[in-house]
Formats: C-alpha cells, structure tokens, sequence
C-alpha cells in the first residue's frame, strides 16, 4: 500500500480552521486519494457515490453537509474530470522520482556485477562480520541472471508505453530508460 510524506506544521497551516470532524474526514480523504492506481494517486473520481463508498462509516447527512465543501476547498477539479489535491499530487511525483533516481543507482549496481563475469560475489574472499563474536562468512555466490531478463522484459513493456502515448522513449545518463511518469513529471505533466 502506498504511503505519503505528512508535514504537520504545513498541513495545520491549511487546515487550522476545520472543526475535529472536518479534520478526520479530509484525511480520509487523503488516504483515499493516495491510494488510488498509481498513474492517479492524489486524485480522486469526481463520483461522490464512490466517495461516499469509501467513507463507509459516515452517516449520509453528515457526508452531504461536510463533504463537498472539503472537496471544493481541497481537491479542485482537473482538466481530466478528477478532482486533485495539489500537494498530495506533487509528493507523489517528487516519491516517483526519487525512487527513479533510486532505481537507477540499483540498476548501475547490477551493471558493475556483469562486469564481474556474472559471477558475483562468488570470488571475494569471506568477510569480518562486525559483531561480539567476530564471525567469519562466506559471501553467498550470486550467478543467477534472472533480474537480467526482468530488466529487459520491463524495458520493452516501458518502450511499448511511451510510444502508445506517442512520445520518444527518454533514457537516463546511465542509460537507463527513464519511466514514463518519471518523464511526465520532469516534463511539468504531473498524473
């Protein structure tokens, strides 16, 4: 399940007016939002029939008296007939980059362990762990090449995304191919 960076001194910043109910229910609607698929975490469906749905312990008065103020006031309708919190939405895309970034340094990590032959860790020599007991190890030998073949196979499906949205497929410096949201939101396209 996702989760979401939560900025206290911010968040009461904004939300200091709202009574103790109007509080809990903007944060289910954050918790709402944010679990959403992923292309539209930060959004929610401008349906208040699924909203409603997912505040399943609301009574309906309550939900028709304080609800779509909360919504106006915090989830403004998008071009695409979603209503967005902005914030939420940006910490989403500022999380997707950061684990692109991430994802890279991983993958530059793999591609040093090709250079290896493959081989791994298999021909280092055995390490000091450092507890009381000073044990000596045996690096576990790694010649599996099945993250290799994952790799390719989420490539292809990453190439065949970018050109069904008609956009040539960016890669990194590394030469990585950057991901498609990654793109969008370096592009001021956030999802």
């Amino acid at each position: 399940m996702p989760a979401y960076l939560f900025f206290p001194a911010d968040y009461h910043a904004k939300t200091a007016d709202l009574t103790y109910e109007q509080d809990g229910i903007y944060r289910h609607l954050l918790d709402i939002a944010i679990q959403q698929p992923e292309h539209l975490r930060g959004t929610l469906p401008n349906d208040l029939t699924y909203i409603r749905r997912n505040l399943k312990r609301m009574d309906p008065r309550v939900f028709n008296r304080l609800v779509p103020p909360l919504l106006d006031r915090f989830f403004p309708l998008r071009d695409d007939g979603r209503l967005a919190n902005p914030r939420l939405v940006r910490e989403v895309a500022k999380a997707q980059l950061h684990h692109e970034v991430a994802r890279s340094k991983g993958l530059k990590r793999w591609a040093n362990h090709q250079k290896n032959n493959g081989l791994g860790l298999a021909q280092l020599p055995a390490v000091h762990m450092q507890s009381n007991k000073k044990e000596r190890i045996n690096l576990p030998s790694s010649q599996n090449s099945e993250p290799y073949r994952i790799r390719r196979k989420d490539e292809e499906e990453l190439i065949a995304q970018y050109i069904e949205a008609g956009i040539e497929p960016q890669r990194l410096e590394n030469g990585e191919l950057l991901s498609l949201t990654a793109y969008r939101i370096l592009n001021g396209k956030t999802p």
